[in-house]
């Protein structure tokens, strides 16, 4: 249906300047809930639930072979920390399109408590009361508990000495330690303890289960010994000091074995968690992982991670009272997993730390973000668009939404084709090119592109230049001037020597169509309704609102929701308001 050429012939006739008339009153685009999931990617989808439990934000993401899971360290180190949303950001271009935060840490140093295995190496030792989420290649989720039984053992020594921890300060008077160069430069600086630098024989990452031998290049006392490329760092605070200077001198030859008791072979990925949710289809309400009463039974926010029996990934944060939402505590947490169809479930940190990013922004909206140690990205690597900000264009030269501008993520180079096609119309090509890997900049501007009001697919295809499969994606849009140009006028007016204060909410139709215009307070709730699915012709219209709640005076931040019901579906705009004390302003004649 295209636009009413007649009205916009009449308003500007009238002098009613359409492009960007009213922008300046703040108007936005008031976006209707999804009814069902939302795709981010193919294969991968996202739903926001509104449950007994409160809001749920889920992820599912189907098995497939361009779709995977990987832990990652949000700051590249196990000793520093970065936001969920710019580790997601970081990673677009390898096709990064969500991620939900991982294992807790210390909060002070960093470190993660628990296992951190990336593709074999590895990061952090994992706590062996607690369960881990390990990968398998086969796409399964396994929940294991594990148990860094590793060492070092020098040449020609009949026995070989533990390692107790990886890349992490000391947590005792008495341990030895493991540094390898994704720590960072250089190790810790404490007194009491003694240090070698070992050169690996193979010059790779230090890989769990895998013993490798090195040489002793470099001794020295009170840390901050340096790291480089394929050497590594043992550490021996306090007691364990002496056995570590006299065996390894200069020169000596050493065997390190990173031994995790219980890994299953081939598992290159894990990251630490707990407690263990769902086993089996059976909810585990309390595991017994060695977590304080209060972190068992406090109602927060809280993150888990899933696997139906179809081999789908779950990906779920329950909000808490950051957000206005109660929380659940675990056993709550372990039947929502479980109601969702999960047969394997763990749950990872949870309170600030619980997050879920829908590419680089948070599926919480209006929380805030803490930064963390690890998390689990997932990925397509195929063509494909990110999240539309808007499924709606509504290109009425009301400055709201008039172009969309979006992004095609583009993972190898390749020929690119881009088109919009109506439905039951011509296909327009956007774009067709040699590109990639890249991310390309899509602008969709109606009056360019001659669009009409309707239904229209916007389609990404790629040909890998080197072969192979071509994979493609494709999103709805819709097209609908129907409602424009939202702005309000506050007065007060003098009756029977008493002030009467309006708000004058005037909107512009382009066609016939339902009309509600409801207030609600700064927080989005309900509080009053003007007008519930008002038939209205097109043109211009005022709705007046007397500025009462409960017949008192309303005073404060309002947001005015006007919604337009049309053959096209629902459209709608919103304004913020600053309403004061009528008797301080002065009164129109």
């Amino acid at each position: 249906m295209s636009v009413n050429r007649n009205l916009v012939a009449t308003l500007l006739a009238a002098g009613v300047a359409l492009v960007g008339a009213h922008a300046a009153h703040g108007a936005v685009a008031l976006e209707p809930a999804p009814r069902g999931p939302e795709g981010l990617a193919p294969g991968i989808s996202y739903q926001r639930q509104v449950r007994d439990e409160g809001v749920v934000h889920v992820v599912r993401m189907r098995p497939g072979p361009r779709r995977t899971l990987a832990p990652v360290l949000t700051a590249g180190r196990p000793s520093a920390r970065a936001s969920l949303t710019s580790a997601v950001r970081s990673r677009f271009a390898t096709g990064a399109v969500g991620g939900i935060n991982g294992d807790f840490f210390n909060f002070g140093a960093s470190y993660p408590s628990g296992l951190l295995l990336l593709d074999g190496a590895l990061i952090s030792e994992p706590e062996p009361s607690r369960t881990a989420l390990l990968l398998s290649p086969n796409g399964t989720l396994l929940a294991e508990r594990l148990r860094l039984d590793g060492g070092w053992q020098a040449e020609g020594q009949e026995s070989s000495r533990a390692i107790d921890g990886i890349n992490r300060p000391a947590e005792s008077g008495r341990e030895t330690l493991l540094y390898t160069p994704i720590f960072g430069p250089t190790t810790p600086t404490a007194g009491s303890r003694f240090e070698v630098k070992v050169r690996l024989d193979s010059g790779a990452a230090l890989a769990a289960n895998a013993p490798q031998a090195g040489t002793v290049i470099a001794r020295g006392s009170g840390g901050g010994t340096t790291i480089g490329p394929g050497q590594v760092v043992i550490t021996a605070v306090g007691a364990d000091g002496p056995a570590l200077a006299s065996e390894l001198p200069n020169g000596a030859r050493v065997t390190i074995t990173p031994t995790l008791a219980g890994l299953p072979p081939d598992v290159l990925q894990g990251i630490g968690g707990g407690p263990l949710l769902v086993q089996g289809g059976v909810a585990a309400p309390d595991a017994g992982e060695g977590f304080s009463t209060a972190q068992l039974t406090s109602r927060t926010a809280r993150s888990a991670v899933g696997q139906q029996s179809s081999g789908t990934l779950l990906f779920v944060m329950a909000e808490g009272p950051r957000t206005g939402q109660r929380g659940i505590d675990v056993a709550e947490q372990a039947q929502l997993m479980r109601t969702l169809g999960a047969v394997t479930a763990v749950a990872m940190d949870a309170g600030g730390s619980a997050t879920l990013a829908l590419g680089d922004q948070l599926a919480a909206a209006g929380s805030s973000e803490r930064s963390i140690t690890d998390a689990l990205v997932l990925s397509y690597s195929g063509v494909h668009f990110p999240r539309l900000d808007t499924g709606r264009m509504t290109p009425n030269s009301d400055g709201v939404n008039d172009v969309i501008r979006t992004s095609v993520r583009v993972p190898t180079r390749g020929v690119l084709t881009v088109t919009l096609t109506r439905r039951r119309g011509r296909a327009i090509r956007i774009t067709r090119r040699l590109t990639g890997p890249t991310t390309r900049r899509v602008i969709l501007n109606a009056r360019r592109l001659r669009m009409s009001d309707g239904l229209y697919t916007l389609s990404a295809k790629l040909k890998p230049a080197s072969g192979g499969a071509a994979s493609s994606h494709s999103r709805r849009l819709i097209v609908d001037r129907t409602l424009a140009a939202l702005s309000t006028r506050r007065y007060v007016r003098r009756r029977g020597g008493k002030p009467r204060p309006k708000l004058d909410i005037r909107l512009r139709l382009f066609r016939a169509a339902h009309v509600s215009v409801t207030i609600r307070d700064a927080a989005g709730n309900r509080l009053r309704t003007l007008a519930s699915g008002k038939r209205l012709r097109a043109g211009s219209h005022t709705v007046t609102w007397d500025r009462t709640i409960r017949r008192q005076a309303a005073e404060g931040t309002f947001l005015i929701d006007v919604e337009a019901r049309s053959s096209l579906g629902r459209s709608g705009l919103r304004e913020t308001v600053r309403l004061t004390d009528p008797r301080t302003e002065d009164p129109v004649p």
